[in-house]
This record gives structure tokens, C-alpha cells and sequence, in this order.
């Protein structure tokens, strides 16, 4: 048993497992609203299913950082095949109902508009 992810535009549907694995899942999460995503998590996730995450995201208010992600924001999704650096994926992930318990916010590498990340679990 097994599926696919379909990061361009398909559903999550046809997912078996109890996880999932979610890297990069910006892309999707931009498809659907925060609401559809916990919809959907549900859906095809038994009770306590987990999706691993490995994201860049945006990084703190008023850090140089965040100013770099701002400068770039307007290009960034047509240089990076429509991700989005300044996406604030914690509180997408929050809106959705998801449990972040086990997320951590972390910083993968120096290269602006990419440096910070989030890492861990999620829960639905």
C-alpha cells in the first residue's frame, strides 16, 4: 500500500499510511487553505498520524533575515519553483488544527532567503 503526493495540484488522496513523509510541503500548503489542509490530514491519516517536516520558512520579525525575505518575496516563487520564503508555516500548520508539539524551529544552513527552518513532527 502506498500513494503518491501530488506537490502540483493533486490531493493527498491516495495515501495508505499512517505517515507521511512532508518535505517541502510549502508548495502544497499554498494550494490549500489552512482549514483544507487539516481537512485533508485527517482524512487520509489514521488518529495520531504524523507528517514528517523539513521546511524553510520565514524567519523572526526585525532580523536582517526577514528584511532579506521580504527584499526577495516578489521573484522568489518564479526563481524557486513557487515556494515562498516568507511563508510563516508554524502558524499555517497551527490554523490547520495540526499538533506542533514536536516542531522545532531551527537553521539548516546560511544562505539567505532559506536559512531558517522548521524540523520535526506533526500530528493530526
Amino acid at each position: 500500500a502506498g500513494g503518491h503526493v501530488g506537490l502540483q495540484g493533486h490531493h493527498l488522496g491516495r495515501i495508505a499510511h499512517a505517515r507521511h513523509v512532508g518535505a517541502h510541503v510549502e508548495a502544497e500548503l499554498r494550494r490549500q487553505a489552512a482549514v483544507g489542509l487539516g481537512a485533508e490530514a485527517l482524512r487520509v491519516l489514521r488518529p495520531e498520524g504524523t507528517i514528517a517536516v523539513l521546511e524553510h520558512v520565514a524567519a523572526e520579525g526585525g532580523t536582517w533575515m526577514r528584511r532579506v525575505q521580504r527584499l526577495v518575496s516578489p521573484v522568489w516563487p518564479w526563481l524557486a519553483g513557487g515556494c515562498r520564503c516568507d511563508q510563516n508555516t508554524r502558524a499555517v500548520f497551527a490554523a490547520a488544527g495540526l499538533v506542533l508539539d514536536d516542531l522545532q524551529s531551527t537553521t539548516l544552513t546560511n544562505v539567505p532567503p532559506v536559512a531558517p527552518a522548521l524540523v520535526g513532527t506533526i500530528k493530526v
